[in-house]
């Protein structure tokens, strides 16, 4: 099941003009998360976790991916704008 929903978003993306390598690294980061997880939702997780695993160093590059996946449905974010709680994401299917 979790191969699948990998492989959907990958074909999808690949055809998806907005969706370049930066966002295919921190949907497979965040994708990644959410299989440890045993495929349960929300996923928490911390910018820093994503950037790291995501091989992104720019933070502006964190959010332009999360704000794009965010509104082409790939996924369904919810950051947290205090420094204590980690941020939340749906993994949709697109």
């Amino acid at each position: 099941m979790y191969l699948e929903k990998l492989i959907r978003f990958l074909k999808t993306a690949e055809s998806d003009p907005r969706i370049g390598t930066a966002h295919i690294a921190v949907y497979t980061s965040l994708f990644e998360l959410w299989c440890e997880q045993d495929g349960k939702d929300p996923v928490s997780f911390t910018k820093e976790a994503v950037m790291k695993a995501a091989k992104i160093q720019s933070r502006a590059t964190y959010y332009g991916c999360m704000r794009v996946l965010n509104q082409c449905g790939y996924i369904k974010y919810f950051p947290s704008h205090c420094s204590v709680l980690e941020n939340l994401v749906f993994m949709e299917e697109k």
